[in-house]
């Protein structure tokens, strides 16, 4: 239970989102921020369901390739700590720690894409 109670997990994107990785919003460092305890943050992005479920068709498609990437976790308590160290507003904090998860779900991205579309 307390390992559950400390982990948020955080997918980029959304529905039929070209490969690139759209801006993170605020809300992710907000979440964060206002968290009792710090959590642990898992990123993760996925490739291919587009094939599978596409735009206005119910039915899923088979034998499709879909490809799955999970980050390393990161401990927002470190990042926090940082934050009140460099005594940063509450917008401030929240914007760093944003752009954190930002760069970790990009740098994510680019791996997956690189499996996914290597053909």
């Amino acid at each position: 239970k307390q390992w559950y109670q400390r982990r948020v997990a955080i997918t980029a994107g959304k529905v039929n989102e070209p490969r690139n990785l759209i801006r993170t919003k605020w809300g992710i460092g907000r979440l964060i921020q206002d968290c009792e305890r710090p959590p642990i943050v898992l990123p993760w992005v996925h490739r291919g369901m587009e094939e599978v479920l596409p735009m206005y068709h119910s039915i899923p498609k088979f034998n499709k390739k879909i490809t799955i990437g999970i980050g390393d976790p990161i401990e927002t308590e470190e990042l926090l700590a940082e934050c009140r160290r460099l005594n940063f507003s509450e917008l401030a904090t929240r914007k760093y720690i944003t752009d954190v998860v930002e760069l970790k779900l990009d740098k994510l991205c680019r791996r997956i894409n690189d499996i996914h579309y290597k053909d």
